[in-house]
């Protein structure tokens, strides 16, 4: 069967992922100190921020996998009568891509600290520019749901 709606665990840990991904955006530059310093020495230099940078990169993938099976398990909810096509496939892409930028930030985050991997960070760096965008895009479209939502409903009431 078909769920109507995401349950309470699946909304929590979207909000839950949403604001560790946030923290992650806004507070990166304690490890990329540190990583542009292990690349001078020959060995990064694990500090505070670095340390919080890394765990909670741990927590999101964490929290991805989590998420990923409880969909599994459970199902998404089918798009609003009246979706056009394209939309329902636009998001299917896009929650998709979400996912693979959470999963394989972590290990490309880790794969650059734990082989001082220049090259791993460039991807790392990448995937975070990506991940910017797509967040973007994903909140753009959360609210144009919720527009249009809300348009036919009042609409459905007048009539």
């Amino acid at each position: 069967m078909t769920p109507q709606g995401y349950s309470r665990t699946q909304v929590w840990a979207h909000w839950a992922t949403a604001g560790l991904v946030a923290g992650q955006l806004l507070f990166a530059g304690g490890i990329a100190a540190a990583f542009a310093r292990g690349i001078e020495t020959g060995e990064p230099r694990l500090n505070a921020a670095a340390a919080a940078h890394m765990a909670t990169g741990g927590a999101i993938f964490l929290l991805s996998v989590w998420r990923l099976l409880i969909r599994q398990d459970r199902g998404a909810p089918v798009p609003p009568p009246g979706t056009p096509p394209w939309q329902a496939r636009a998001a299917r892409a896009g929650h998709a891509a979400l996912y693979f930028l959470l999963l394989s930030m972590p290990m490309t985050g880790a794969v650059a600290w734990g082989m001082a991997s220049p090259t791993a960070a460039s991807a790392h760096q990448a995937g975070k520019a990506a991940l910017i965008g797509l967040v973007a895009l994903h909140v753009a479209a959360a609210l144009f749901g919720q527009v249009m939502h809300l348009s036919v409903t009042v609409v459905a009431r007048r009539n």
